[in-house]
């Protein structure tokens, strides 16, 4: 529903946060499942939207995010975190600022 409303009203953002660690196939330090990722996927399969930026803006990269979406040409993702944070082991995203 937050999707279908980004839509129509142009704008939509997910203050909940903490979910940007799960993967396509497993979760990860307390993630099960990425909503934005979920609502994304919907959004472009559904020919709903053509390109969607999502800004990540946590103190943890958000390596499910950018493992998801890492070659997918219509998500942008943007991520700004601690380069010496969790995960160690950071994922290529299309842009970061550490």
């Amino acid at each position: 529903m937050g999707a279908e409303k980004a839509v129509k009203h142009g704008i939509s953002m997910n203050i909940a946060g903490g979910t940007h660690h799960a993967f396509s196939n497993k979760g990860e330090a307390f993630c099960l499942l990425y909503d934005q990722t979920i609502a994304a996927k919907y959004l472009i399969n559904n020919k709903k939207i053509n390109k969607i930026l999502i800004v990540d803006l946590d103190v943890h990269q958000g390596n499910g995010t950018a493992s998801i979406f890492k070659s997918n040409k219509k998500v942008f993702t943007f991520s700004m975190h601690g380069a010496k944070n969790f995960p160690f082991k950071k994922e290529k995203v299309t842009l970061i600022l550490n």
